[in-house]
């Protein structure tokens, strides 16, 4: 959890949130940026911003130490294309 990579995935995690809330609340077919109440969709996607970051800090012991992710990397000799399913070990 204290690695560079582990923020950088954490960050990028929280500011994709961050947009796609963002776009859901103000809605793509009424958009008017002179008439929107930005402190409603903005306080939406700073909280959900904000459960995403708790969700990575919780991921952080669980899965991979440079990524905020729950799952852990899996080591093959075999190409991933060779592989019809891949199986992700949590």
């Amino acid at each position: 959890m204290f690695t560079k990579g582990f923020w950088r995935d954490t960050l990028e995690r929280m500011a994709r949130t961050f947009a796609q809330t963002m776009v859901a609340t103000l809605g793509a077919t009424t958009f008017n940026a002179f008439h929107v109440s930005w402190p409603v969709p903005l306080g939406i996607s700073v909280g959900a911003a904000f459960l995403c970051f708790l969700t990575c800090v919780i991921a952080a012991p669980k899965g991979d130490k440079n990524s905020a992710s729950f799952l852990t990397p899996t080591t093959n000799s075999e190409p991933a294309s060779s592989h019809k399913h891949e199986r992700l070990e949590l």
